[in-house]
């Protein structure tokens, strides 16, 4: 053999092993880093649990391809920021705290976070005014 082809299989060989121990790190890193990531959540949930989420108002809509609010829902909202309520009647529509009364007028408001008066109760929402 020359020298030419030792120095060739010797630099394909270190070739090769950096090849195995950068994968070799990078699958020890994926796998401490699920382990750290499962440890630190489950240290969250029995040392600082959260409150239930209050997104559970939501579900999807029986006939339509999206999600809806709850019918008959009532949830407190409390974001360490804010604390509002939220009522829906049976049709999943919001309302205030009391039923509006069965003759009273309809109206549609269509919009978004400031029409569903997300973060205050719905009689301090532009539509419950």
């Amino acid at each position: 053999m020359s020298t030419d082809q030792v120095t060739s299989t010797r630099t394909s060989g270190s070739r090769k092993q950096r090849r195995h121990r950068a994968l070799f790190a990078a699958v020890a890193c994926a796998l401490v880093g699920s382990v750290c990531f499962f440890v630190l959540e489950i240290g969250v949930r029995v040392f600082a649990p959260q409150d239930a989420s209050w997104l559970a108002i939501y579900c999807r809509h029986p006939e339509r391809p999206f999600y809806a609010l709850r019918p008959d829902a009532h949830a407190v909202v409390d974001t360490g920021e804010s604390r509002w309520e939220v009522f829906t009647d049976a049709d999943g529509h919001r309302r205030g705290r009391e039923p509006r009364a069965s003759d009273a007028p309809v109206a549609l408001w269509i919009g978004d976070s400031f029409t569903f008066g997300h973060g205050v109760d719905f009689e301090d929402g532009w539509v419950g005014r």
